[in-house]
């Protein structure tokens, strides 16, 4: 059991996300995770934080999404440049944290949701089209519905950045 593992994230969507990863496979094989956010917090507290993690010999990963960057290796390079970590700690989101939550649906919870996947794979899905699929409910309840059904195994198949992350952080 390694000793102890940091996730930085984006915000509350992707917090909610990696908990979710935490108390189904990374509680086993950590002494301890936290899951940081990062989003509107000032760069030098989190460059300070990130420090004092190294500081401990303990891990930790910088999550982010790809947003509009050309490609994933831009997006960890000026990840990179703002914080200061190496790009080997930066994982990146293909598209965004949404496309993570759709990938792991099974075909009956689609077809529930009334959600089309093109090519069955959710790389192109972003929080704008994510909304569309929520209609009347409340944002964060869907994701917590999605995050109750939701199969690991499916979501290796629907979207690469998830099945690279897997591999990289949840098999040890």
């Amino acid at each position: 059991m390694s000793r102890g593992l940091y996730i930085f994230v984006e915000g509350d969507d992707d917090k909610r996300f990696f908990s979710y990863l935490r108390d189904k496979i990374l509680n086993s094989k950590y002494e301890y995770i936290e899951i940081p956010t990062y989003a509107g917090e000032k760069k030098s507290r989190i460059k300070s934080y990130i420090s004092s993690i190294e500081s401990m010999n303990s891990k930790y990963i910088f999550v982010a999404d790809k947003d509009n960057f050309a490609n994933i290796e831009q997006k960890k390079e000026k990840i990179a440049e703002i914080y200061k970590i190496a790009s080997s700690n930066i994982e990146i989101v293909v598209v965004e944290i949404e496309s993570w939550y759709i990938a792991g649906l099974n075909d009956e919870e689609l077809k529930k949701r009334k959600i089309k996947l093109k090519n069955n794979t959710t790389e192109y899905i972003t929080k704008e089209i994510f909304d569309k699929f929520v209609k009347d409910d409340i944002r964060t309840s869907y994701m917590m519905d999605i995050i109750d059904s939701y199969d690991i195994e499916i979501a290796k198949t629907r979207n690469e950045s998830f099945k690279n992350f897997y591999h990289k952080y949840l098999i040890l």
